[in-house]
């Protein structure tokens, strides 16, 4: 333990090393008295290096994580917050190691733009270090064609809406839970793009899959609609199985 530091009644500690110290009281600024077990600890500043996703939907209310060094402290995680621009939402501690600390946090609805995103350990003082979050229009989609094909998969699906950006979109498939799939969407203009089906591997003769649409790849919304996976037709035989070449037999 370091050697104790005098501190007068008001909330600003003065600098000093790594590690806890004895907190002491003083009513004329000479006499001091040791305020019994209750310590303070200094910690390392906060250093953030990345938020995943980067991007979300302008309505929020999805999980991110944010990594760095210096986000644990030796008390419980309840005064971890992050701070996405000036609103503060709580904070909990998902991992720490030599790699960095990883902490997860709700981001809040915001409108579309960039947030700059910083972490307090203790609910008063804010990271200088930042990170940035991109928030985004929700993709809407109002119908795609075709709304069916064979098992096989490889049919063009195009999609049609508004909102669509032109990276890191992606399609999921879903029959249940007997099978998903995921493909990239790809970017014809903001109101049209297209996905290509995957094949379907899963137990059902005949599936109708759902719908759901992703801006960054973890984050999946529902469109409300539907691809219907069929059987190839199967062709046993024909009658009669000539004719003249002149045709209209």
């Amino acid at each position: 333990m370091t050697n104790p530091l005098p501190v007068t009644q008001t909330s600003t500690f003065p600098l000093a090393e790594l590690g806890e110290v004895q907190l002491m009281l003083s009513l004329n600024g000479q006499d001091y008295k040791s305020a019994g077990s209750l310590q303070f600890e200094y910690l390392p500043s906060s250093t953030l290096s990345n938020i995943a996703p980067s991007t979300i939907s302008a309505n929020g209310n999805v999980e991110v994580w944010v990594t760095g060094n210096g986000l644990v402290t030796s008390e419980s995680d309840t005064a971890l917050n992050c701070y996405f621009g000036d609103v503060s939402v709580s904070a909990k501690l998902e991992s720490s190691d030599g790699s960095g600390d990883v902490v997860s946090c709700v981001a809040p609805a915001h409108v579309s733009g960039t947030v700059e995103v910083r972490v307090s350990v203790n609910g008063k003082d804010i990271s200088e270090s930042s990170v940035y979050l991109e928030y985004v229009a929700t993709p809407e989609i109002s119908s795609i064609a075709p709304m069916y094909g064979p098992i096989t998969g490889a049919t063009v699906v195009n999609i049609y809406g508004k909102h669509f950006r032109d990276s890191a979109m992606s399609c999921k498939f879903s029959v249940g839970s007997d099978w998903t799939d995921v493909v990239e969407m790809l970017h014809v203009t903001s109101e049209h793009a297209v996905c290509i089906t995957p094949a379907y591997v899963g137990s059902n003769v005949m599936s109708v899959a759902s719908l759901e649409l992703s801006i960054n790849g973890i984050h999946y919304t529902d469109t409300g609609l539907t691809y219907e996976y069929l059987q190839l037709p199967q062709i046993n035989s024909i009658t009669p199985s000539l004719g003249p070449e002149s045709g209209s037999t």
